[in-house]
């Protein structure tokens, strides 16, 4: 991928773009063909956030999850609603997430068309759930 790809993430572009696995395979949905132009668009659904993991006594995990596109797939949810949102985290700090650091990362929907992620709006606040346990908060800081 190229710098100056405008549909990328922001922090996946200054980063260099997602690391992907094995072989620089990258995770990104695939191209999607213009029927009008005939012009191939690359289309990525991500949020940028803002998020604080939680200490294991706050309720947190134990070992930090690992967030530079290592396949760590939790689901986010906008309180009051319960409604969990699928996303893959695609972009963080590199090694195992600070705990009790606000820190900022990229996600990407996992189930979008089918799923409506309008919820998560620049400044929703926002839970990252692994089950049931609520393990980091923050707020979507870009769209």
């Amino acid at each position: 991928m190229s710098g100056g790809n405008t549909d990328q993430s922001p922090l996946l572009a200054r980063r260099g773009g997602p690391k992907g696995r094995g072989g620089g395979s990258s995770k990104l949905p695939p191209a999607r063909r213009s029927t009008e132009t005939g012009i191939v668009k690359k289309h990525y659904p991500y949020a940028e956030l803002e998020i604080t993991f939680l200490r294991p006594e706050e309720g947190g995990r134990t070992p930090p999850p690992l967030l530079d596109d290592q396949g760590y797939r939790p689901h986010l949810r906008v309180p009051p609603d319960e409604t969990m949102l699928g996303v893959e985290f695609a972009d963080g700090p590199d090694g195992p997430a600070p705990v009790a650091v606000p820190i900022g990362a990229t996600v990407r929907f996992m189930c979008e068309p089918a799923v409506d992620y309008s919820a998560l709006e620049v400044g929703a606040f926002i839970e990252v759930v692994e089950g049931t346990r609520v393990v980091a908060r923050g707020r979507v800081s870009r769209r």
